[in-house]
């Protein structure tokens, strides 16, 4: 009778404590706000970043991304395409797309490597674009040599 009830006690403190497992809730960003704290740092090194919401545009420079389920979508662009400084910040529907999102900003920074006729912005995308992923969260950070980046999306990313 005493191992009967030792193993029911037992099985009911397993229960219990499976029962009290950490739960997999995703992290709450406000991407608008830490891409506008990002940019007022970048503007302190003397970067100039414009905010697009053009989905066309968008699409444009990033194929494939408007047609991603998306929670947010931040992107900044400097006045002159092409140039080693954007941000673009990415919170998917679905973690089944996280990977989709990274190979397309992956497209970008590779494209952007390879480019012979703007040999510096080149090499500015070949070693300072970096891809963040936290969760279903997606950053891409390209910034020219001589910045850093910035602490907001460290802190986030």
């Amino acid at each position: 009778m005493k191992k009967l009830l030792c193993l029911l006690l037992c099985a009911a403190t397993v229960l219990s404590l499976a029962a009290c497992g950490k739960s997999e809730t995703q992290k709450e960003v406000d991407l608008k706000a830490v891409a506008a704290a990002a940019v007022e740092e970048l503007t302190a090194q003397g970067a100039m970043l414009i905010p697009e919401e053009n989905p066309d545009y968008i699409e444009g420079v990033y194929p494939g991304l408007t047609a991603v389920e998306t929670k947010q979508l931040v992107v900044y662009f400097p006045p002159v395409i092409g140039f080693a400084c954007e941000i673009v910040m990415v919170e998917v529907a679905s973690g089944d797309d996280v990977e989709a999102v990274r190979g397309i900003l992956q497209a970008r920074i590779d494209d952007a490597a390879d480019d012979t006729f703007y040999a510096e912005n080149a090499e500015g995308w070949k070693n300072g674009a970096e891809i963040y992923v936290n969760g279903n969260f997606v950053v891409l950070c390209a910034l020219p040599a001589d910045m850093t980046a910035p602490a907001a999306l460290k802190a986030e990313f």
